[in-house]
């Protein structure tokens, strides 16, 4: 069902576009997975090695200086990067929307439950207006 989605996505999109949309994961572990999605379609997958697991607030930050990093050399459209987590992960999602909310276009949360991010204390509904956020 995913890969339908991000099917019906590619092919909406202008054709001939030189910069590509991402899928910026919050999980590194989650990459093959989501390579074997978005190959097909063209998407790259985007991870930040050497995040600590525990601290959450740094993982987010690792994640957007990675996306950043992508959009300086001109492989990723900064217009389509799409944030996603799964599990223990999901949480996450939540979270790094909220405190990175111009980076996005939108989030994918899939599983898990956005309680520890809620429990922060951070993430505020005003953030999710321009990137929104998909819970399955």
């Amino acid at each position: 069902m995913l890969v339908c989605g991000i099917s019906l996505l590619a092919c909406a999109l202008a054709p001939a576009q030189t910069k590509t949309p991402a899928i910026a994961l919050i999980d590194a572990a989650d990459a093959a997975q989501w390579q074997t999605w978005t190959k097909s379609v063209g998407w790259q997958v985007i991870t930040a090695a050497g995040a600590s697991d525990t601290d959450i607030d740094a993982r987010a930050r690792a994640l957007a200086a990675a996306v950043a990093e992508a959009v300086k050399n001109g492989s990723v459209d900064p217009t389509r990067v799409y944030l996603a987590g799964r599990n223990e992960a999901a949480a996450a999602v939540f979270y790094t929307i909220a405190r990175i909310p111009d980076r996005w276009a939108a989030g994918v949360a899939l599983g898990g439950s956005p309680k520890a991010a809620l429990e922060s204390n951070r993430v505020f509904s005003a953030n999710f207006t321009d990137a929104p956020v998909l819970w399955a």
